[in-house]
Formats: structure tokens, C-alpha cells, sequence
């Protein structure tokens, strides 16, 4: 079987079973790793039934185990529907491996954050061989912070931290000297959390939103029409809950923006290719 290797989410697999009219195998959808199955199982309850029944295709949700596996079966085109940043997002649509539909209507930048009273560190080149507090796993603002620099002598040390808040008190404990931080997200901080003890030493160009692509090998026809779902009054009402998980708040779809993710994967590869 084609996605033996897979793991399913019991819940949505289940789903996909008790459905009527559906295709004989389902195509797997994937989340990113930071959200745990159970979790986006709940997430996309609804967006799952919708997209069912506008396309006539079953989905199963991909239960990741690590952040190894996860981007081998990214890269080796295991998924069929993908939702992630714009940068994992923009390499599989260079690589040929993925079609980028839509983007959430939502400006996507991140803050790189100090202790207010840390006076040796005021720019980037400042965090050379330091501790700076990221997201998990591929996190595509820890890409940009190392592409940003673009000297890889000077790499900060990158320590994973799931949850933003977390990421504040590790900052503010001393375990890291700066921290990553949607703009959104440090914009809303309260002084309860740290907000009047920290100062920002950069802040991202607004990047392409967080999205979804569809596997190349998925037939045109439901590609399309998963599109126009995604992209729907009813599709954002579906997925308010993931975008809210995400954000912090509701964002609608837009169609993908195939220029941007090109600029961006250049930026990404010329990175790489020290």
C-alpha cells in the first residue's frame, strides 16, 4: 500500500472509514508536527467534512512521530495535502514535489526579542554562537533569523521552544539571550508576560502567509476543487479554528502567491548554498 509507512490519526482515519461515496484510499493531509494529532484531528473536524463533501475525496490525517520523519515524508512527497509555513511551503514547490493553493489572509513577520537591560546585544551579528529561544521544528522564522544573518560563522545556537509564552520565560530566566516571536504575538504580550521587560532588535519583511499545497501526483480536477474549498466563505468559517490555533486569531484563505514563494525559496537556497 502506497502510504503503509504512514501513521493515522485514529480519529480522522476513523472518519474517512465511516464515510459514504468516498475514494477506496484516502489522501493523507498533514499538519505541522507542533500540533499534536489529537489536536488536529479536532482542528480540522470540520474542515475534513467539508472538503469531503465538495470533492469526493476521503483524508486521513498523518500522525507524525518526529521532526526527522516529518520532513522526509515532506520531501519525499508522502502527503497530499500539506499545511505549512511559507518556507517548507516555497522548497516543495521548487523541488516539484508540491502546488501551493492558498495562503491565509494574514501578515506573517516575527520580532527577534532581548531583555530590555541586555546591553551587549543590539543587532543580529550580536547573537554569534548564543542560545536564542525558536519555535519547533522546522520553524520557518528560525530559517529566516539564520538567512537573515547570512554568514553561517555567525549562527546564533538555535534551542527549539513550542510555545511562545514559554519561549518569554526561558528568555527572561536566562536560558536563552533572544527568542523568536510572531509580530502578532509579541504585539499582543501583556506586561503580566514579560512584555515591558523586553525590546526588539529585528523585525522580519511580512513573509508569505502559513498555507496549503497539494502533492503534484493529486489529480487536477480535485486539486481544483480542493482550491476553491480552501478559498471559500464556507472553507474559512471550517478552518477558523486551526487559523485561531496559528495566529491567535480568525484569517480567510487568498489563493497562493507562486512569485513571493519563488523569492523566498531564492532567499532560502542562496542561504543554503554557503
Amino acid at each position: 500500500m502506497r502510504r503503509g509507512f504512514l501513521r493515522l490519526a485514529p480519529l480522522l482515519a476513523a472518519a474517512w472509514l465511516a464515510a459514504p461515496g468516498l475514494r477506496a484510499e484516502p489522501l493523507v493531509l498533514s499538519l505541522p508536527p507542533f500540533i499534536e494529532a489529537e489536536r488536529g484531528a479536532t482542528l480540522m473536524e470540520e474542515f475534513l467534512s467539508l472538503v469531503a463533501e465538495r470533492t469526493g475525496a476521503g483524508f486521513a490525517l498523518a500522525r507524525h512521530d518526529n521532526a526527522f520523519s516529518y520532513m522526509d515524508n515532506l520531501e519525499d512527497g508522502r502527503f497530499d495535502l500539506v499545511f505549512e509555513g511559507p518556507h517548507v511551503l516555497a522548497l516543495l514547490a521548487e523541488q516539484g514535489v508540491a502546488t501551493p493553493l492558498a495562503e491565509f489572509r494574514h501578515t506573517l513577520s516575527y520580532v527577534v526579542v532581548v531583555p530590555r537591560e541586555d546591553a551587549p546585544i543590539y543587532e543580529l551579528r550580536d547573537l554569534a554562537g548564543k542560545p536564542v529561544c525558536v519555535g519547533p521544528s522546522p520553524d520557518p522564522f528560525a530559517l529566516e533569523l539564520t538567512a537573515s544573518i547570512g554568514n553561517p560563522t555567525r549562527e546564533p545556537v538555535l534551542v527549539a521552544v513550542a510555545d511562545h509564552r514559554r519561549r518569554i520565560r526561558q528568555l527572561l530566566g536566562g536560558q536563552c539571550r533572544a527568542a523568536t516571536l510572531q509580530t502578532t504575538r509579541f504585539l499582543t504580550l501583556e506586561d503580566a508576560e514579560g512584555a515591558d521587560e523586553l525590546r526588539i532588535i529585528y523585525k522580519s519583511a511580512d513573509l508569505p502567509g502559513f498555507g496549503a499545497a497539494v502533492n503534484t501526483r493529486v489529480d487536477g480536477e480535485v486539486a481544483g476543487r480542493i482550491a476553491a474549498v480552501l478559498t471559500s466563505a464556507e472553507g474559512a468559517a471550517a478552518l477558523r479554528a486551526l487559523a485561531v490555533a496559528l495566529f491567535g486569531d480568525e484569517a480567510p484563505m487568498t489563493p497562493a502567491s507562486p512569485a513571493r514563494l519563488r523569492e523566498l525559496a531564492a532567499r532560502i537556497n542562496a542561504y543554503v548554498s554557503w
